[in-house]
């Protein structure tokens, strides 16, 4: 899990950098630009907001390709040269953290959507609680949502994870960590959460 965080940390700083540097931003539109691709800004996450950091994440997902080569270009000649004046030590951005990362948003996502139910403006959301709890405690018992034993079985969104990373030789050890915080965030729930299942009639 301290893996994980440490990870997460580190996109932190490099989503912090590009936004506080009107040089990085510009660079990764240009970059944007020239894959012909939709040009976004990298998100940075809010403390007060959990969610948030989720978004970075999948921004940053979604800017995989410009990240790669801005990040490329800033340790090159070329690039120190033009970033002469600034000596951050930016992360590198392997496989194995690009796969824990569209992990972690894999595992996530439901906490994601329990926010946007229960935040609602428009409908009672008291009445929904139980229920999206009960929801979220069963999506994280799920013991096989990291599993890859048979590919023909699996949902899109699982199965395109395994067709980007699954070739990966570090991708069973990058899995077992995404488990064990499964595991992690099943148990902080069920502490947080112990009458779940009480009668309250």
């Amino acid at each position: 899990m301290i893996r994980i965080r440490l990870i997460v940390d580190e996109i932190r700083k490099l989503t912090s950098f590009i936004r506080n540097s009107s040089k990085s931003s510009e660079k990764i539109k240009k970059l944007q630009e020239t894959m012909s691709t939709k040009v976004l800004r990298v998100q940075n996450d809010v403390p007060t907001r959990w969610n948030s950091t989720l978004h970075m994440i999948n921004r940053t997902s979604e800017l995989h390709d410009p990240l790669n080569e801005f990040m490329s270009f800033y340790k090159s000649a070329s690039g120190r040269k033009e970033f002469k004046f600034n000596n951050t030590e930016l992360p590198d951005l392997t496989d194995k953290k690009w796969a824990i990362l569209k992990g972690l948003s894999y595992l996530l996502t439901c906490f994601d959507k329990a926010t946007v139910t229960l935040s609602g403006q428009k409908y009672s959301t008291f009445v929904s609680a139980i229920p999206v709890f009960r929801k979220l405690e069963s999506y994280l018992s799920n013991q096989f949502m990291f599993k890859f034993d048979d590919v023909s079985k699996m949902a899109k969104t699982k199965n395109l994870y395994y067709e980007l990373y699954g070739e990966m030789e570090c991708f069973k050890r990058v899995v077992l960590n995404l488990d064990y915080a499964r595991m992690l965030l099943l148990q902080e729930f069920q502490q947080r959460f112990s009458g779940l299942y009480d009668n309250f009639l």
